[in-house]
């Protein structure tokens, strides 16, 4: 992650600890998918978000149709990184 690059994460994922920087360097910020998961890549998208951590079966899905590239798993194989387009 670049610094100033906004992460976002969402209910399905317990905790993105993988994502903190030990010099802060990205902005981590929370977005509900709950309870209208097919906006979930709008309010993303609002964030300006460059990066996001979500579980499979179902957030996934929205964020890949969305446009986001799937650019590895996390947390032990359990969780999708996507990475956005740059805005």
């Amino acid at each position: 992650f670049k610094a100033g690059d906004v992460v976002t994460w969402d209910e399905s994922v317990a905790f993105p600890g993988e994502v903190f920087s030990p010099d802060l360097r990205t902005k981590i910020v929370f977005v509900k998918s709950r309870p209208e998961l097919a906006t979930l890549a709008q309010r993303t998208k609002e964030k300006r978000a460059r990066w996001s951590i979500v579980a499979g079966g179902g957030p996934d899905q929205v964020l890949e149709q969305a446009g986001a590239r799937r650019a590895g798993v996390v947390g032990g194989g359990q969780l999708w990184l996507f990475e956005w387009p740059k805005n």
